[in-house]
């Protein structure tokens, strides 16, 4: 699984501000807890951590280019880019030995290499961090923050976006354009009214599962949704949420490219992916009309509905006493 999170970058607009003004970076901390007389009689390099850039494996420290053959115009073909590992020292929780007296650095020290892929796009320059929540501040330092916007959302995907898709699958609308397509919805996750009511499904019929059906017509937010993806001859599975963080199934496809999965597939994804998914969702009649979202709604409501009169064995006089006779409550439970 390839885990990433991409950040827009300050001031810089080129790859080749990138190697001058960014990869010559280096960070160092000094290491927590130190006594006044370590701090005084310790090595720098016994009393620091070090972040700074290194190789990724054999890959090429200039500028490549990708082909990714893209059929859109408004979206890059060809993906500029820069990939550098961000050698990052930090410290162990255990620093000290059972007499308190701290542990050689080797032995307090753990050390992480994370893959950060620079690339271009229409005069922006952005930044795929490629790890988990845990790791992604660490890079950040190193980067600094005055060179990281943290407020750019352009690679997030919206909860309406979200829905579209998940409405689109639900539909049998699986094509998105001709050589695009939805092939399963798997999971999701949102929130019930507010962040603190959370609910999640998994399921390779997500689409159908009562719960997903009840959460969509009670007018809740979508806020990750993992999708297999057919488009242009590949299929990938990822997983996404509404802050572009970004989770890859790596088997998902094999593209046929001198560089490893683990550079080609977030690229893949958060370079022409994710803006050919807005591109296809403002394009749609579905953003316009907003009785295709009611009806929508309603129909599934309607179908939540029938499950739950059907498993409790819920009869027209329980429902009579609770909205009295109608002719829509009649309606509902036929």
């Amino acid at each position: 699984m390839i885990n990433t999170k991409v950040f827009l970058m300050n001031s810089i607009t080129s790859l080749e501000e990138v190697e001058s003004n960014i990869l010559t970076l280096s960070n160092e901390k000094i290491v927590p807890g130190l006594t006044d007389t370590e701090l005084r009689t310790l090595r720098n390099e016994d009393k620091k951590f070090f972040s700074s850039w290194t190789r990724l494996n054999s890959i090429d420290t200039s500028i490549l280019e990708l082909d990714f053959h893209n059929e859109f115009e408004e979206l890059p073909g060809d993906i500029k880019f820069i990939v550098r590992n961000a050698h990052i020292e930090y410290s162990k929780r255990k620093k000290r030995d059972s007499l308190g007296c701290l542990l050689s650095k080797e032995l307090r020290l753990n050390i992480i290499d994370i893959p950060v892929i620079f690339f271009e796009n229409d005069g922006n320059v952005y930044a795929i961090i490629c790890t988990n929540d845990k790791h992604v501040r660490k890079v950040i330092d190193l980067i600094r923050d005055t060179n990281i916007n943290l407020d750019s959302d352009y690679y997030n995907i919206t909860p309406n976006e979200f829905y579209w898709l998940f409405y689109r699958y639900s539909n049998e609308l699986n094509e998105l354009h001709e050589k695009v397509s939805i092939n399963n919805i798997t999971s999701f996750k949102g929130n019930i009214f507010d962040e603190h009511h959370v609910i999640e499904g998994n399921s390779d019929d997500t689409s159908n599962l009562i719960v997903t059906k009840a959460f969509v017509c009670t007018g809740n937010d979508f806020t990750k949704m993992k999708i297999d993806l057919g488009a242009f001859g590949f299929n990938i599975v990822f997983l996404i949420d509404n802050n572009s963080n970004l989770n890859i199934d790596a088997d998902s496809t094999i593209f046929l490219t001198e560089y490893p999965s683990e550079i080609v597939l977030p690229l893949y994804i958060i370079a022409l992916v994710v803006p050919m998914i807005h591109k296809f969702y403002n394009e749609d009649n579905f953003t316009d009309d907003c009785s295709i979202k009611d009806e929508f709604s309603k129909r599934i409501g309607i179908d939540v509905i029938k499950k739950v009169i059907e498993y409790n064995q819920i009869d027209i006089q329980d429902l009579e006493v609770l909205f009295g006779e109608t002719q829509t409550t009649l309606d509902v439970v036929r």
